[in-house]
């Protein structure tokens, strides 16, 4: 489940690059780019569904790979208790 968070926040670093490269970096409110997102000090500007979109999966990622490292820590607990 870890390494499922973690590839998921690949992902999440892949779709911040492709946006770096991609989108405008001045607003363009006739497509709908107008929310920014500052990417190593440049600012690029995203369209609500692609900002929901690179959210839900940093969010999503983050969750998973909290999630399974704190199964991990108390697996390992219960583990060294029963020996």
């Amino acid at each position: 489940m870890f390494w499922i968070g973690f590839a998921g926040l690949l992902w999440a670093y892949a779709i911040w690059n492709n946006y770096l490269d991609v989108l405008p970096r001045h607003p363009d409110t006739a497509a709908g780019n107008v929310y920014p997102l500052n990417i190593h000090g440049v600012i690029v500007y995203q369209t609500e569904e692609q900002r929901r979109h690179r959210e839900t999966v940093q969010d999503c990622s983050m969750a998973i790979g909290f999630t399974s490292f704190f199964l991990i820590v108390l697996y390992k607990n219960h583990i060294e208790r029963h020996r």
